[in-house]
């Protein structure tokens, strides 16, 4: 079943490499709130040589790989890291501590996420989400390699003026010059 993926993957990673794209998104979570869902073992036997077959096209013409991974990233970096991931999305903050993840691989990856979807920008006022988004750019953008971001998709338990909050904080205060 690995393979039949794969070899669709491939087909698919071989049309998109030829596109003029920006990015190209890796979206296969290997993780979950406590660390990866198979074994180191076998992620180095069935997930990453696979992985890497299908991001040939991708890496031929080097187009920066954003990698969507939810769940504890804890070993899922390193090999993000390894495999030449430039970027890695979402960093859900309930079981990722961004900051020490930024110390620790923020020269090597950048870093993409963490509002948490279920703290300020689901429960809290906007001037809340002001703050919170505030402090993760303050706290992350120095050095570069942070783009901020909410810790997975906008879901409808979003308020609309929270959302709108994060985007006029990220626009105003989150641009590199």
């Amino acid at each position: 079943v690995m393979d039949e993926f794969l070899n669709y993957s491939v087909k698919m990673a071989e049309a998109v490499s030829k596109l003029d794209i920006g990015f190209f998104l890796l979206d296969d979570d290997i993780a979950d709130s406590h660390g990866t869902i198979l074994s180191h073992k076998l992620l180095e036997e069935l997930w990453i040589p696979r992985t890497e077959i299908m991001l040939k096209p991708i890496k031929r013409r080097n187009i920066p790989i954003l990698y969507h991974c939810c769940g504890k990233l804890d070993d899922v970096i390193p090999m993000a890291i390894e495999m030449g991931i430039e970027a890695i999305h979402p960093i859900q903050p309930f079981c990722n501590d961004i900051y020490a993840i930024k110390r620790k691989y923020g020269d090597e990856i950048c870093l993409i996420g963490n509002m948490d979807i279920a703290g300020p920008l689901a429960f809290g006022t906007p001037q809340e989400v002001v703050k919170d988004t505030r402090e993760h750019i303050e706290k992350l953008a120095p050095g570069g390699g942070y783009i901020a971001g909410s810790s997975h998709s906008i879901t409808d338990n979003i308020p609309p003026e929270n959302f709108a909050a994060m985007i006029k904080t990220i626009q105003t205060f989150g641009l590199y010059k």
